[in-house]
């Protein structure tokens, strides 16, 4: 038995893997070289006594040594016998889309690998991620390699294409719907619309929320994505007016009326009017020898607000519903960092509307708010810290529902990046004397976040993952660092994925001479001017120098620039213009000297008012300058009588401002009085139109009631073409209002100042637009009414005492006026108030238990 068992042995050592048995010989050679070593050191070894070797060696080195070694060489032969592999797999293809750039960034996860060595693998792929891929199809190569001699490949493909493909646009169905407002109706569309894209930017003409007339209006619809492609689609918009019959039927008066609409009555025409919610159309009147008022209202919501607050007193309850939302901000599906080193912001915002509700830090890990329900985008905001995401803006989630009570988690993407700056290929250099800051701006909103500065040289950052394009802006230096204030040197780069992603700036030296009119500048203070480059895009400017100078010389990042001029001193060789685009769409794609040239040709001419010469005395006087966007031309005083001047060909509206009098020079403050083209020396002259404005001023069609005293609202004439106004004077102090005005189209605005009886308007439109093209004399009526309400959460009590109060206002749908009604915390109000058709809106102060809203539009009251 013993034998077979030997023999047994013998066989299983005969098939053991080669190098293992050669791994056994080793080690046996090392415990005799250790044994060797021990007798060197004074234990004697007789010589030719292998047994006494083999005994000593046993003693020495032990029996637990040698059972430690047979076992792991047991385990290595195992191990090795097992044939091991490494297997590696690539990330799927993918495709890269770019506007109009030949190339893009590209980032993408490493390959995995798998395989029972001990060790990881490493891998390399060609081209790596963060490399600029060219447009068309480039096939990266992954090769991994372990310490177990092991090897393994794969491959993949990333695309780079131009984006030319529109994005998907889906308008709603034709939009049906009533109004009892003669006018029209607001109507709200806004969720109906929808993109496949969620970074397209879609406007509708008209916009939802606008006043639709009474009938049939068509609606536009365009989605333009980052690239500039568009879709379109309409529909149209039905605003029936309500119409209520009266017939007699068989045991009295039936009235009967076709659309959605809610029946209201009244002991008395001014009201106050109650819904009959039961009423359907036809709908038999019960009542006897009782006179009864009945009129006709579309249903409540956002849709129909502000009817007509007649000038009889009127009551208005506003109430404003409640929603709690509840939640956890989540950062990649994990709890956010709970530090107060890193941490970000998180709202609410109503797009159409600019409502916002603050919910909170993410340090807070959640949030409880109380909301006015509607439709919100999910804000993100960073604050502190590299834990968190560096964005300074950015839209989470659009089109949040909220309809009621609500509980959902906030998740926040991100993906890490990391790399190296360089400018023009060459590593930048860590100096604060070459310096520029590294930004992305996002292409979902345009909202910048800054990575680092350049003399940081290398950056890692935190992004929520997105399309962005990467921005540059110089802080100091000039031979390394471009001067570039804020420019796009990359466009459309895909950040969707960790990995390094290396940032190059590219540069350009330009230079050259500043002439005018093709002469060299001259070396002069008293006549020079200030030359800039333009960025169309950021609107921002990289100074080249003064004329004065003769010469420039600046290194900047390639690109398409205007050309930028503005006057400093001089009026002889230096034109006069304050801010001149004076060459566009300027491309500088290499290092080059091009010479900047500024053409200026003189202008002249005469002053006059209704044709004759301007007054020759300051106490009659006014100001004529040319405009063109951002330039201005000042031509000088009209008690000048004329003016001389060089200019930069163009052109240019006439602009006058009254200065002084009031007997012969017109009013106006900016009002337009002609236009002109200037290509060459030329001389015009410039007439300035007058006629008169005369009105006089009425609260509620008579005289204004009792005393004076602190009553006051400031009346103006505003132009309805150009941001000119003219002051007429102040009610009810004066009851004659009378302007010297350029002919025109105004509208009289009305703005209170103080008092109990006048309205507590801001900014209202008193009656039509003004038609003003000869001597005019008219009526200004001041309408106002009382108006009371008192205001409800949810329809019942708002909670009291200060600790709970938000303010209120109405907003006019017919413009920009406002009027402040008070806080919720005093339950109601009382008001007086220009008639007119007007919207709640809510702006909370304080408090937990009412909404946070901050702007919010309150659905109609009824």
């Amino acid at each position: 038995m013993f034998a077979r068992h030997r023999v047994a042995h013998t066989e299983h050592l005969v098939t053991m893997d080669r190098r293992f048995r050669l791994g056994l010989f080793a080690l046996m050679a090392v415990a005799e070289r250790h044994f060797d070593l021990r007798a060197s050191a004074g234990h004697h070894r007789p010589a030719g006594c292998g047994h006494c070797q083999r005994t000593r060696m046993k003693k020495i080195i032990g029996t637990d040594f040698l059972l430690t070694v047979i076992l792991s060489l047991l385990a290595l032969g195992s191990e090795v016998s097992a044939q091991s592999t490494l297997q590696i797999n690539c990330p799927p293809n993918r495709t890269n889309w770019v506007c109009e750039s030949n190339s893009a960034v590209v980032t993408f996860l490493s390959p995995t690998t798998t395989s029972s060595c001990p060790t990881n693998a490493t891998v390399i792929c060609t081209p790596a991620s963060g490399s600029v891929f060219p447009l068309g199809v480039t096939t990266v190569n992954c090769r991994a390699t372990n310490s177990c001699r092991q090897s393994a490949s794969c491959s993949f493909t990333v695309t780079v294409a131009r984006d030319v493909t529109p994005p998907a646009l889906s308008c709603p169905t034709n939009v049906s719907v009533f109004t009892a407002n003669r006018a029209g109706r607001p109507v709200y569309y806004g969720p109906l619309v929808f993109t496949d894209d969620p970074e397209a930017s879609v406007s509708c003409a008209p916009p939802s929320g606008s006043v639709f007339p009474v009938g049939v209006t068509p609606v536009v619809c365009t989605a333009r994505d980052a690239c500039g492609n568009q879709a379109v689609c309409n529909f149209t918009v039905e605003v029936t007016l309500l119409k209520l019959f009266v017939s007699q039927g068989a045991s009295g008066l039936v009235l009967s009326w076709t659309g959605d609409a809610i029946l209201e009555t009244s002991d008395e025409v001014s009201g106050p009017w109650l819904p009959i919610r039961s009423a359907g159309s036809p709908y038999p009147v019960a009542f006897v020898g009782v006179k009864k008022f009945f009129r006709l209202s579309a249903p409540g919501g956002d849709v129909d607000c502000g009817e007509e607050i007649a000038v009889s007193p009127s009551e208005w309850i506003i109430n404003v519903p409640s929603a709690r939302i509840q939640g956890a901000f989540l950062l990649r599906g994990q709890p956010f960092p709970n530090s107060f080193l890193h941490g970000a912001n998180f709202f609410l915002r109503n797009a159409s509307s600019g409502d916002e509700v603050y919910l909170g830090l993410s340090n807070n890990q959640g949030f409880d708010r109380r909301v006015v329900p509607g439709n919100y985008d999910v804000i993100y905001e960073h604050k502190i810290g590299n834990q968190v995401p560096l964005n300074t803006v950015a839209i989470i989630q659009t089109n949040l529902a909220i309809s009621g009570d609500m509980i959902f988690n906030i998740d926040v993407p991100a993906v890490s990046i990391d790399g190296a700056f360089s400018f023009a290929g060459t590593p930048a250099p860590g100096s604060a004397l070459e310096n520029g800051r590294v930004k992305v701006r996002a292409k979902q909103n345009g909202a910048l976040t800054d990575l680092a500065e350049t003399r940081d040289q290398i950056y890692s950052a935190l992004l929520i993952p997105g399309a962005y394009d990467l921005m540059y802006s110089g802080l100091t230096g000039g031979e390394v660092a471009p001067a570039n204030d804020l420019t796009a040197f990359l466009r459309d780069v895909a950040i969707v994925a960790p990995g390094v992603m290396n940032i190059d700036v590219p540069t350009i030296e330009v230079s050259g001479n500043f002439l005018y009119n093709g002469v060299l500048a001259p070396d002069s203070q008293t006549e020079s001017g200030q030359i800039s480059l333009i960025d169309p895009d950021t609107d921002s400017a990289i100074l080249l120098g003064e004329t004065r100078f003769q010469l420039y010389r600046r290194l900047i990042i390639p690109g398409t620039y205007d050309l930028h001029y503005e006057r400093l001193t001089g009026s002889s060789i230096a034109p006069a213009n304050r801010s001149a685009r004076f060459v566009t769409g300027v491309v500088l794609n290499q290092t080059a000297t091009n010479n900047i040239n500024v053409p200026a040709v003189q202008i002249s001419g005469d002053f006059l008012v209704n044709g004759a010469p301007t007054p020759g005395n300051a106490t009659e006087s006014g100001q004529i300058r040319l405009r063109n966007g951002d330039d201005v031309v000042f031509l000088g005083a009209t008690d000048f009588g004329q003016f001389q001047v060089l200019v930069i060909p163009g052109s240019y509206y006439i602009s006058y401002e009254g200065l002084t009098g009031g007997a012969i020079m017109p009013a106006n403050t900016n009002a337009t009085v002609g236009t002109v083209v200037i290509a060459g020396t030329t001389n015009f002259d410039i007439n300035i139109p007058v006629v008169t404005f005369a009105a006089d001023l009425r609260f509620n069609g008579g005289n204004f009631p009792g005393p004076v005293g602190d009553e006051a609202a400031r009346l103006t004439l505003e132009s309805s073409d150009t941001p000119d106004v003219i002051l007429l004077g102040y009610f009810p102090a004066q009851n004659i209002a009378q302007r010297l005005v350029v002919p025109g189209t105004y509208r009289v605005r009305y703005e209170y100042e103080s008092g109990v009886q006048l309205p507590r308007n801001t900014f209202a439109v008193l009656g039509e637009e003004l038609e003003i093209s000869q001597n005019l004399q008219t009526s200004i009526n001041i309408r106002a009414a009382n108006l009371t309400g008192s205001f409800t959460l949810n329809g019942g009590a708002f909670p009291a005492g200060p600790g709970q109060n938000a303010a209120m206002t109405l907003r006019s749908l017919s413009g920009e006026d406002s009027l402040f009604l008070g806080g919720t915390s005093g339950g109601g109000y009382s008001t007086v108030i220009i008639p007119g058709r007007y919207t709640a809106y809510y702006n909370w102060a304080v408090g937990d238990l009412i909404p946070r809203n901050q702007n919010a539009r309150l659905p109609c009251p009824r």
